[in-house]
C-alpha cells in the first residue's frame, strides 16, 4: 500500500482486551426481555446502514429458536424501512456507549456480521469481529474477505449455511477447544499487538517491555520531536484519530505511556528498562531525597512574613483560580470511596527522578477541609495579605446538577469573609481523569444551546452578590473551554440578555485560550476578551527535557518540561493576542493525579515565578486594549497538579512572598 508516493504501513483494527473481558455483570434492563425469552440470543452492534443484510437478519428472527438483539445509529432509513422494529422477536436497543456496550455483549450467545458483500465491505476490518472475539463469543459472519483469515469465523457465502453455521455456534458456545481458539485470536489482534507488528514491520525490534494488568507486552509508538509534533498538522490530525479511537481511554493512556518511554530509549538518551542492579549511587540518592522528605526545606525556604500587603490603586489586580475539592462529597463517595477528597491524590505522589520533588506537603493550612468556615477564613487573610486581588471559584454545573458547591456557598454567604470572587464555569463534562485512571464520563455537560441557556439562571445567584467581581459595572465571567460553547456567539448574546433582565448588567465575558484552538478569534465569536491559561497556552513553547532526567522509574511515559528556560528566555511573549489577560503558573506537577504519565514543568521556584509575574505586570500595564489590569494565576490550590500559592513544607511562604514582592517591585 502506498499513499502517493511515500511508502505507507497498513494496520488492519484492533480490540482492547481489558475493556471487553471485564467479569459478567447484571443483564442490562433493556435486554432482560431478550435474556428472558429462553431463546439463543443473536447480536449485534454497530451501524445499522444500506450494508447490512436485513432480510438475513429478518430469517434469523423468524427461526424459533433465537431472539436477535440489535445495538446501534441508524445510519440511514434501511432499517427502519425493514420492518424489523416490529419483529416480535427483535429487539432493538438503540446506540449505546463503547463504554457499556460490554456489559450488552457479555449476554450474547452468538454474534454475528450480516454485512453484504459489495465493493464497501470488501475492504471493510470490522473492530465489532475482534471485540466479539474477546468477548468470548462465537462468530458467525457472511463472507467478508477480513473474516476467512480466523479460524474461529463460521462464515457463511448462502444464508442457508449461515442459518446452519448459527446453530453450530450455539452449540459450541461454551466448548473450551472453540473458546480457547476465540481467546488466542483476539489476543493477536489486540492493540498492543497491533502497534508492536507496525514497529516491527517499520524495522523497529528492540521493544521495551510494559507491564498491562500483569501481562508483559511490547511498547507501542516513536514519538515525533517535540518542535515537530506541535507544528504538524499531519501530528494533530493523529492525534485527534487516535482519542477517536473505540478504546478506553486507560489503554489509550498506558499506549502512550509506554511510547514516550521507548522514545527515550531509541534516542538513546535515557537508561534501558532494566533491574536496579549496579544503579546504587542513583539509589543512594533516591532513597536520601525519598527519607528527607519530612524535615527538608528549600534554600529558598521564606516564613510567615509580618507587613501585610497595602494595595496602592495603580496595582494590578491578581485573581488565583480556586479550587473547591478538598471536602467529602456523596458523589466522590460514590465514585471513588468514603471520604475521598483532592488529598487523597496529593499523599499518593512519589518522586519519579532523583531531584522531581514529590510529594508535596502542605504547610500551615495542612489537609485542610473546605467544609470548615475557619479554614476559608484563613486563605482569604493569606491572599490579602501578599497582594492577591481575589479568587476566580471553579464552578461545577452539569446539565443543572451542581457539584462542590459547598465551599463557594459558604464563601459567599460568611460575613467573616469580604474579598472579591468571579466564577470560572469548567464547562466540560467530569471524568475519571480526576485521579489519573481513565476518561469515563461521571457527570456529562451536554454540548446543546438549551442546556447552555441554563447554566446562566444559575450564575447569576452568584453575581447579585457585593463581592462579585466586576468591570466598568459587569459583572466578570470566565469560560474554561470556550471550544465547547454550542452556537457561541449565539449564547454568550443570550446569557447577556438574561443578565440585564436580572439587574445584574450584561456580563463581561473572558474566554480561556485553550491548547488545542490558540488560532480561533475567541473575540469574534463574542467574548469581550481572553485570557491566557497556563500550562495550556505556553506549552507549545516550552522546551522538553524528559530525556535527560536521571529516572528511578524507568517505565516513566510522561512529559518532563524546562520551567526556567520558558522564563530566562521569556517564551510568554512569543505570541499575543488582542484583549488578552496575561497568566502566570508558579510551578506545574500532575503526577499527584498521574502517576507516571504526568506533565512536569521542573526547575520551578518561587525566584523564576516572581520574574515571571513582574514580566506579565509590566506587560499588563502597558496595555492599552484592555478596561482593567487583571492579571490570571494558576492556582491558588491545586494541589494535585502541583500548581498553588499556599505555603507547603518545603518553600514555606516563598511563593506568597515572591507574589507581595512582584507587585511591590513593578510600582
Amino acid at each position: 500500500m502506498r499513499y502517493r508516493s511515500t511508502p505507507a504501513l497498513l494496520s488492519t483494527n484492533g480490540v482492547d482486551l481489558d475493556h471487553w473481558r471485564q467479569p459478567v455483570g447484571r443483564i442490562p434492563v433493556d435486554m432482560e426481555p431478550a435474556r428472558n425469552s429462553g431463546k439463543c440470543v443473536v447480536g449485534y452492534h454497530g451501524a445499522l446502514a444500506r450494508w447490512i443484510d436485513f432480510d438475513l437478519i429478518r430469517r434469523i428472527a423468524d427461526d424459533e429458536r433465537y431472539h436477535v438483539v440489535l445495538i446501534g445509529y441508524e445510519h440511514d432509513e434501511s432499517f427502519r424501512d425493514s420492518g424489523l422494529d416490529d419483529h416480535p422477536c427483535v429487539s432493538f436497543l438503540g446506540s449505546k456507549s463503547y463504554f457499556d456496550l460490554n456489559k450488552y455483549a457479555a449476554h450474547y450467545d452468538v454474534a454475528i456480521l450480516p454485512f453484504k458483500r459489495y465493493e464497501l465491505t470488501e475492504s471493510v476490518s470490522p473492530v465489532k469481529l475482534f471485540e466479539y472475539m474477546a468477548a468470548g463469543k462465537p462468530v458467525v459472519t457472511t463472507d467478508l474477505q477480513e473474516c476467512f483469515k480466523y479460524e474461529s469465523c463460521l462464515v457463511s457465502d448462502t444464508s442457508d449455511l449461515f442459518m446452519e453455521n448459527l446453530h453450530i455456534a450455539a452449540a459450541a458456545k461454551n466448548d473450551p477447544e472453540y473458546l480457547a481458539v476465540l481467546a488466542a485470536e483476539a489476543n493477536k489482534n489486540s492493540w498492543h499487538e497491533k502497534a508492536i507488528s507496525v514497529f516491527r514491520q517499520s524495522g523497529v525490534n528492540n521493544l521495551p517491555v510494559v507491564e498491562v494488568q500483569g501481562t508483559p507486552l511490547e511498547s507501542d509508538d516513536i514519538p515525533l520531536d517535540m518542535k515537530t509534533k506541535i507544528s504538524s498538522p499531519f501530528y494533530k490530525y493523529l492525534r485527534k484519530m487516535f482519542w477517536s479511537l473505540p478504546i478506553a481511554d486507560d489503554s489509550k493512556e498506558r499506549l502512550i505511556t509506554a511510547a514516550r518511554s521507548l522514545g527515550r530509549e531509541i534516542r538513546g538518551a535515557s537508561q534501558p528498562r532494566i533491574s536496579l542492579e549496579g544503579h546504587g549511587e542513583r539509589l543512594e540518592s533516591y532513597v536520601s531525597q525519598v527519607l528527607s522528605t519530612p524535615k527538608k526545606v528549600s534554600s529558598e525556604y521564606v516564613g510567615l512574613g509580618a507587613e501585610p500587603f497595602v494595595r496602592a490603586d495603580a496595582d494590578p489586580k491578581l485573581l488565583a483560580y480556586y479550587l473547591p475539592q478538598f471536602h467529602p462529597t456523596k458523589e466522590n463517595d460514590e465514585w471513588w470511596g468514603l471520604g475521598t477528597t483532592e488529598w487523597n491524590n496529593v499523599s499518593r505522589a512519589v518522586p519519579q527522578f532523583v531531584g522531581h520533588y514529590q510529594p508535596r506537603l502542605p504547610g500551615e493550612l495542612g489537609y485542610y477541609d473546605l467544609r470548615i468556615e475557619d479554614n476559608l477564613v484563613r486563605q482569604v487573610e493569606l491572599a490579602r495579605n501578599y497582594g492577591l486581588f481575589g479568587f476566580a471559584f471553579y464552578y461545577y454545573w452539569f446539565d443543572g446538577v451542581r457539584l462542590l458547591d459547598k465551599p463557594l456557598d459558604m464563601f459567599v454567604e460568611s460575613k467573616r469573609i469580604d474579598f472579591p470572587f468571579c466564577l470560572c464555569w469548567a464547562n466540560e463534562s467530569w471524568t475519571r481523569r480526576f485521579d489519573g485512571t481513565c476518561g469515563e464520563i461521571l457527570m456529562k455537560q451536554s454540548e446543546t444551546v438549551e442546556s447552555y441557556s441554563s447554566f446562566i439562571d444559575g450564575a447569576i445567584e452568584y453575581m447579585k452578590s457585593k463581592k462579585y467581581i466586576r468591570v466598568d459595572g459587569r459583572p466578570l465571567l470566565i469560560i474554561y473551554r470556550p471550544s465547547l460553547v454550542p452556537d457561541c456567539a449565539y449564547t454568550l448574546k443570550m446569557w447577556r440578555a438574561r443578565c440585564i433582565e436580572s439587574d445584574v448588567g450584561s456580563p463581561y465575558i473572558i474566554g480561556v485560550k485553550e491548547n488545542t484552538w490558540l488560532d480561533k478569534d475567541l473575540l469574534a465569536l463574542g467574548f469581550d476578551a481572553q485570557t491566557e491559561f497556563h500550562p495550556g497556552t505556553v506549552f507549545h513553547q516550552c522546551s522538553d527535557i524528559s530525556a535527560s532526567m536521571n529516572y528511578v522509574r524507568q517505565d516513566f511515559g510522561g512529559l518532563v518540561m524546562d520551567y526556567a528556560d520558558i522564563v530566562s528566555n521569556k517564551k510568554y511573549f512569543n505570541y499575543d493576542f488582542p484583549k488578552m489577560y496575561r497568566a502566570v503558573m508558579p510551578m506545574w506537577d500532575n503526577t499527584a493525579r498521574r502517576d507516571n504519565k504526568g506533565m512536569i514543568f521542573h526547575g520551578a521556584s518561587p525566584a523564576l515565578y516572581k520574574q515571571w509575574l513582574k514580566d506579565v505586570i509590566t506587560y499588563q500595564n502597558s496595555s492599552q486594549d484592555l478596561p482593567d489590569r487583571f492579571v490570571f494565576i494558576n492556582a491558588w490550590n491545586e494541589w494535585g497538579e502541583g500548581a498553588y500559592l499556599e505555603p507547603d513544607r518545603y518553600y514555606g511562604y516563598a511563593y506568597l512572598n515572591a507574589t507581595k514582592e512582584a507587585l511591590e517591585e513593578s510600582r
